[in-house]
Parts: C-alpha cells; structure tokens; sequence
C-alpha cells in the first residue's frame, strides 16, 4: 500500500539481532550500529519505501530485483528509563516469534486491514489429539458456553446471561429484590435455596419478595429450602411512621413472628465477636 509507515519500532518483539535476521531472510540486515555489544534490542526497523507504480521494460527485457528494495534498516535505541524502582520496569518479551509472526505483526501496526489465518483451529486440534474423548468433549462444552460472550456485546446483556446461565451465589438486599422482580421473572431466573441474613430486621411484607423471584413449574415453586438468620432480642425493623409501628405493628419481623408462635429454632450456642467474660456478664 502506497500510505504504509516506514519505520516501525518493535519494542521488545525480537529477542536478538540474529532472532530479527531469521524473520527476514530474503532481506538485507542494515544495523547503524557497528559495534556488537550494542545491537540489543529493542530495534527500530526502517521499510524500503514501496512503488505504488511500477516500472515500463520493453517486452524482450527481463526485469531485474532492486537490491535497494530488499535492504532493512535497523537502529537499536534505548527505552526512557521509567523509575528506579525494579516494578518501575515493564515486562520483556520471552517468545520468539517466527518469521510468520512477525509478518503478522508488522501488517497489524500499518493502516488498513490487516486479515489474519484463523490456525488456531488446527493448533487446538493437535493439541486434544493427545487427549481422551472425554476432555474433547469437555473442552468443547467449555467453548460451547464462552460462545455467548462472542455474541453478547454489551456489559448489561453479558451480566444477565452470568445471572441466570452460570452465577451460583447471588446477593441482593430484599429492597432490590422488589425493584428486579419484574425483570428476574422474564429472564427466566431460577434457584432452589434463599438463606436471609439479620431476618429479625426486615420488615414482614418485605420478607416474602424474595420468595417470589421465579415462576412456578407445573404450579409449583421449586424451592427447597428457606433459611432465615436473625436475633429478635435485637433492633426490629425501622418504621418512621409512629402510627404503623404502634398500631399496625409494622415493627414486628415475619421472624419475630414466627418465634412467638413457637416455631422451632436453633439457637447458636458460640459467638466469636466478644469475649466469653462479656457475655456471661450480659446473660
């Protein structure tokens, strides 16, 4: 192309002056500097410039090579150094890249499109080659569900598939449970068990949001198990409104409740946030 740069700086791509003349070896390696100790890297390589027009010969006159057209440049230079400090410095490169590669890269860093061979496909097969049939298959199903962030763009729809396809714990505060009901409900959002932590301080009609978070299957919901954590000798929930917490008894939790009635608990018998002198003080 008649706009490419002609002088690229791979940083730290080439790991020595003989790994940069193996990527070229139908080139002529140029260094500016003579001396040895000084051709490390990172290099700066300077292109020939190309013709976007090419030159007449007549029809018995065979067309030569410009040797000029197959030279590079190369200039080492120095990295500004970043900081005294050893975590100041940024990583190196390890990897000798093939000539290949390094092709790859050069057209990545000109403008334009730059199109590359999908060969990873082959590389992956050859390397389940050596595998069971079992961790084929494994590793297909593993492919198979990072296929949907390929297709999912955006960050809110990636969440949602996270939520209901692979997330195994969710936490949401009954309030935010109520705003998200809706949109739970379409997602088609299941789960069998719901452990509600300080129960004794949320308010009763509160406490059954999170219960309704899922359709029914068959007309059954499918949870298993409800697990509530509280303590009702502690501050029950607040109710601004002195009319609904004295007269409706708003202030009074579905877990307040249910002690009263006398259903079954099981008191926790070992605490780890006082000392046992302070407790037996306070009991």
């Amino acid at each position: 192309m008649p706009n490419q740069i002609p002088s690229l700086d791979f940083n730290d791509t080439f790991l020595s002056i003989e790994h940069l003349k193996s990527c070229f070896p139908n080139h002529t390696v140029k260094v500016t500097e003579e001396d040895p100790a000084r051709q490390v890297p990172p290099f700066r390589i300077r292109f020939p410039a190309q013709n976007a027009k090419g030159k007449k010969r007549k029809a018995n006159e065979e067309e030569k090579p410009d040797e000029e057209d197959l030279t590079l440049v190369v200039e080492p230079h120095v990295i500004p150094n970043r900081g005294p400090y050893p975590y100041n410095q940024p990583k190196r490169n390890t990897i000798q890249f093939t000539s290949t590669q390094i092709e790859a890269i050069r057209a990545g860093m000109q403008p334009g499109l730059t199109m590359r061979s999908c060969v990873c496909d082959v590389w992956f097969y050859q390397c389940l080659c050596g595998f069971s049939s079992e961790a084929i298959v494994n590793a297909s199903s593993l492919l198979q569900e990072f296929r949907a962030f390929e297709l999912l763009r955006s960050g809110l729809d990636r969440s949602k598939y996270l939520l209901v396809k692979e997330a195994k714990i969710i936490a949401m505060t009954c309030t935010h449970a109520a705003l998200k009901r809706h949109d739970l409900v379409e997602l088609g959002f299941k789960y069998d068990n719901i452990l509600m932590e300080e129960a004794a301080q949320i308010l009763e009609i509160e406490t059954f949001i999170p219960l309704l978070l899922q359709n029914p299957e068959d007309g059954y919901s499918r949870l298993k198990r409800w697990i509530m954590i509280g303590d009702h000798h502690q501050l029950p929930p607040v109710i601004k409104n002195m009319a609904f917490q004295k007269y409706s008894n708003m202030e009074q939790s579905l877990f307040t409740r249910f002690v009263r009635l006398g259903v079954p608990t099981v008191d926790l018998d070992a605490q780890g946030r006082a000392r046992a002198r302070s407790v037996e003080r306070c009991f």
